[in-house]
């Protein structure tokens, strides 16, 4: 083979090595935010709080046993932007608290129904909690879970959440939605059905705090005043 047609080859298979490495995407590279992305802030923007919601529907098919959830302790209304209490009162919202973490369970079809829910206070940023996620498996009667770690690390100006999520990490703008869907079998006990368990969570960015139907504005007076 001659100097010219070897040089020759190894010009094309160097194009050729070059396009496939454009052409395919990057594994392995750690989470980055898209260029022009804002920062974090250091405290909410006055006179507002931020809400996510961490929620489990598991739906179930065939036979399976009933289950009845309790009863929701809060309603939220994304497009109003209220959040009032379902049953008793909700957690007092102090000017040094960042928000509120919506956490609920809902069953529906062969599953069960009805739905259970809490408000936990997010007192500063970075914020940890667990969420359930569906482990693939049943028995003897019910789904089981585990308890996946959601790290709330940081919320930009425009409400764009960075979290990491059981293992996983993600940029959740204003009204996004993480979420993972587990099936399960449950073939005991007389029952034949399926468990299709699915974890969740909604980012809805930053919300009005007089919207919030509790204490979230408080005065504090001196000793002698109270």
């Amino acid at each position: 083979m001659n100097a010219s047609l070897m040089i020759r080859r190894c010009l094309l298979l160097a194009a050729a090595l070059a396009g496939l490495a454009a052409a395919s995407p990057a594994l392995g590279r750690p989470h980055s935010h898209a260029a022009g992305a804002e920062p974090s802030v250091a405290q909410p923007p006055t006179a507002t709080y931020l809400f996510v919601e961490l929620w489990v529907e598991v739906h179930g098919s065939g036979t399976l046993p009933g289950y009845v959830a309790g009863s929701p302790g809060y309603q939220f209304n994304p497009p109003a932007g209220t959040l009032r209490p379902s049953a008793g009162s909700i957690p007092p919202l102090y000017p040094s608290d960042w928000g509120f973490a919506g956490a609920g369970t809902s069953r529906s079809g062969a599953a069960g129904s009805g739905a259970d829910s809490a408000l936990l206070v997010i007192p500063t940023i970075p914020y940890s909690t667990t969420l359930p996620i569906g482990t693939g498996a049943a028995g003897p009667k019910y789904e089981h879970t585990r308890d996946g770690l959601v790290e709330l690390r940081g919320v930009s100006k425009d409400g764009t959440l960075d979290a990491v999520i059981d293992g996983q990490h993600v940029s959740l703008v204003p009204g996004a939605i993480w979420q993972k869907t587990v099936g399960a079998d449950l073939k005991a006990g007389g029952y034949n059905g399926h468990y299709d368990v699915t974890s969740s969570v909604t980012n809805y960015g930053w919300q009005v705090r007089s919207l919030v139907s509790g204490p979230t504005e408080f005065v504090w007076l001196p000793t002698a005043a109270r």
